[in-house]
């Protein structure tokens, strides 16, 4: 009778270790579906938003040139020109700024998560110094990020301001006008589309 109970008991813990390896298995393939669930629809979000503020901001230069075309006589084109890239400026950097932090949240989220799900049974502390670092590593990429694109948009909109003001009379400010802002506003949108790819 004692060996039966014996035998019965270790039959017993080896079917519970069995049962437990297995739980703790699924819960880590069900982490990982739901982070690259998550990581999907993060990306279709992005990829609408940015197709969406690219019309917008099409539509916003079309009417700011149209303006600008029917006001070309000289102190009022500089003025107006002046003010009017100035204001649209302002609305894109701060569309382009909340975008940048949304892309960088879900960014840092998701390598959070895959790196939780990795050191699900490493010691707390642990987890505690790998979640520091990869705020702070997060915490540079985007203010870099953030400093590159405001420079670099600010270079361009000058540049396009210093041109048209430049050759403000007649026909002349019409058709260079649209071509210029059409083709910086190509080179633009390529360049967003590279950091956002990149990020």
């Amino acid at each position: 009778d004692f060996m039966l109970q014996v035998m019965a008991a270790m039959k017993i813990q080896a079917r519970f270790r069995e049962l437990r390896a297995k739980t703790a298995l699924l819960v880590h393939s069900s982490q990982r579906k739901s982070s690259t669930i998550i990581q999907k629809l993060g990306r279709g979000f992005l990829a609408r938003v940015q197709k969406e503020r690219a019309l917008s901001a099409v539509t916003i230069i079309q009417r700011a040139a149209r303006v600008m075309i029917a006001r070309s006589h000289d102190d009022l084109v500089r003025n107006f020109a002046a003010s009017e890239i100035q204001r649209i400026w302002r609305g894109f950097s701060v569309h382009v700024d909340f975008m940048l932090q949304v892309m960088a949240a879900m960014k840092i989220q998701a390598r959070f998560r895959e790196l939780r799900a990795k050191t699900a049974l490493l010691v707390h502390s642990s987890q505690r110094k790998s979640s520091t670092i990869i705020q702070k590593l997060g915490r540079g990429f985007l203010a870099r990020v953030q400093k590159e694109r405001a420079l670099s948009a600010v270079t361009i909109i000058q540049r396009a301001a210093r041109v048209m003001i430049a050759r403000s009379h007649d026909d002349l400010v019409r058709n260079f006008a649209a071509s210029e802002i059409q083709r910086i506003w190509r080179g633009f949108s390529v360049h967003v589309d590279f950091m956002l790819q990149v990020m």
